[in-house]
Formats: C-alpha cells, sequence, structure tokens
C-alpha cells in the first residue's frame, strides 16, 4: 500500500465525518472495509444521536457532538490505514500460496500423467507386495497405467503399439516405447509378457504376400 493510497484512504473518512447530520458515516466506512464492528456501532450512534438532538432543539449540544465524532475520525484513520495495509498484504500473500499450491497440482497431476508419482515412497513399498503381473498382450489400458513408473500416456501408448504389432518379449516392450533402464527395474515384477499368437488369417496374408514378391519381375519362360 502506497503512500499516495493511504493519504487517499484517511482524508476520505474524515471527509465524511464532516457531512452535517451523517457525520459517523465515516468510521461506518473504516468499521466495513476492516471489518472492526465497534467503529460501525460507533458510526451509527452518532448519527443517530445527532438526529434525536436535532429534533429536541438541542443544537449547541449536536456541533459539540459533531466536533468530537470528527476528533474521534481523525485518531481512528491511523489505525484504519494500518489495517487496510495488513489486509492488503495478507491477500497478496494468500494470492501467492493459491498460485504456489496450483502450480504443485499442475505438477502433481502431470507426474501422475508420466508415471512418476510417489516414486520414492514406492521404491521402498513395492518389494515388499506380492504382485500378479499383468499381461502387456492382454491387459487394459486402466491396468497398465496403475503399473509404478507407467502413467496414462505411457499405457495408451503402449495400447496403441500393441494393437498395431503385439510385443514379443519384455525387452521389446521396453525397446518400443523407448523405458529407460531404472524405469524397467520398477516395471518388471508388475509386468509380463505372453508369447504373441499369430491368427491363421494373418498366416494367410503373409504367405500371399510372399508368393507376390517371389514371382514380381519373373519372366515366363516360352
Amino acid at each position: 500500500m502506497t503512500r499516495i493510497e493511504i493519504i487517499i484512504n484517511k482524508v476520505v473518512i474524515i471527509a465524511l465525518s464532516f457531512v452535517m447530520f451523517f457525520s459517523g458515516l465515516g468510521l461506518i466506512v473504516a468499521g466495513v472495509r476492516t471489518r472492526k464492528k465497534i467503529w460501525n456501532i460507533c458510526g451509527l450512534a452518532y448519527i443517530g444521536a445527532g438526529w434525536i438532538l436535532m429534533s429536541i432543539g438541542l443544537v449547541s449540544v449536536y456541533l459539540i457532538m459533531w466536533i468530537v465524532c470528527i476528533i474521534h475520525t481523525v485518531i481512528v484513520s491511523k489505525e484504519y490505514c494500518l489495517r487496510l495495509k495488513v489486509i492488503k498484504e495478507s491477500k497478496d500473500v494468500l494470492q501467492s500460496k493459491e498460485e504456489e499450491l496450483a502450480k504443485e497440482r499442475q505438477q502433481a497431476i502431470y507426474k501422475e500423467l508420466i508415471g512418476e508419482k510417489g516414486t520414492e515412497k514406492k521404491e521402498v513399498e513395492e518389494p515388499q507386495k506380492n504382485v500378479t503381473p499383468i499381461d502387456v498382450n492382454n491387459c487394459t489400458e486402466t491396468e497398465l497405467s496403475g503399473v509404478p513408473g507407467m502413467g496414462l500416456i505411457l499405457a495408451k501408448r503402449a495400447v496403441d503399439v500393441r494393437n498395431e504389432i503385439p510385443f514379443s518379449s519384455m525387452e521389446d516392450f521396453y525397446t518400443r516405447l523407448s523405458i529407460d533402464e531404472s524405469k524397467a527395474k520398477r516395471m518388471t515384477e508388475y509386468l509380463t509378457c505372453s508369447e504373441t499368437v499369430v491368427k491363421k488369417e494373418d498366416l494367410v496374408k503373409e504367405e500371399t504376400k510372399d508368393v507376390i514378391n517371389h514371382t514380381s519381375g519373373r519372366k515366363i519362360d516360352i
């Protein structure tokens, strides 16, 4: 909060206290902005008392009370500006913490997607667990994403690659997905690879393809 802002805030509430019949308005504004109820009560009391005094003709008493209200507002203005400064700084701190938490959450989501979430804890706990390995050629995308070090993105990629050509071994799995050795060690006990089953239709297609390749370009003897 700059010095100019402090001066402006002081001047505003003091100027409001000079408004006749509404001299407590400055205190009410200060109380609302800083959430200090006692200032709201004082402001309302000054306004209410002023109306009563004027209605019964005690003008001189009202003028004295008016001066007292102005002095009261001037005294309060210093604490008022200090409270405003604290509130503004606390909001800035809160906003920075919210931004920091948002960044941490984004990083956590990203780590979860790439399979890096909770790696350190799992490295300690995983060897103690007896797990049933899942088959990389028959498992679902969801099952695969639950493997430590895998994540949703890599699991989806594995399924896409498998749909083109099934994996022949775990080494083939790691190689085709470009999985490094450290990740492969964490996945080893959770994964297995069944033998690749070739369908009859695929064999027919391959044999037909071989015949075409063999006979292409061959001359007919007359």
